[in-house]
């Protein structure tokens, strides 16, 4: 048997920050919640909110992985990589014990330092599947 059980994630619903603050005063670990008009489905794109609510979960526990995804992807929609890696920087010590989104997490991270090189980098895609199957870092001269 294990000796090194972690317990288990409560990860709540919230349908807004009032919500949210409540699901972690009573003893959730973490909260989602998604805006109706923030939806992947809906992209109207209300990027200020989101990242209002998740930098204001982060200030209640900033251990909060999924508020800490949540502000990563408004910083990348918005194209602020800069902002994006400082982020990223400042929370990543807080996420050791956190569940699989860590690794998701620095894949992001990876994806803001590779944009930060956009000008730097080459990509050559396969001609059948358009997938990226080599990168190369041009020197600037």
């Amino acid at each position: 048997m294990a000796k090194n059980l972690k317990k288990p994630e409560l990860l709540a619903p919230a349908g807004n920050l009032e919500k949210m603050k409540i699901a972690l005063e009573f003893g959730a670990d973490a909260v989602y919640f998604g805006l109706p008009d923030f939806s992947l489905r809906v992209r109207i794109n209300q990027f200020d909110e989101a990242e209002r609510a998740g930098r204001t979960a982060i200030d209640i526990d900033n251990t909060n992985i999924w508020a800490t995804h949540a502000v990563t992807h408004v910083l990348y929609m918005q194209n602020r990589t800069k902002d994006g890696v400082a982020w990223l920087d400042q929370l990543n010590g807080n996420w050791q014990d956190a569940n699989q989104m860590q690794f998701h997490l620095w894949w992001h991270h990876c994806l803001f330092l590779i944009e930060q090189l956009a000008d730097q980098v080459e990509f050559k895609e396969s001609a059948d599947k358009g997938h990226v199957v080599e990168m190369t870092l041009k020197m600037k001269a």
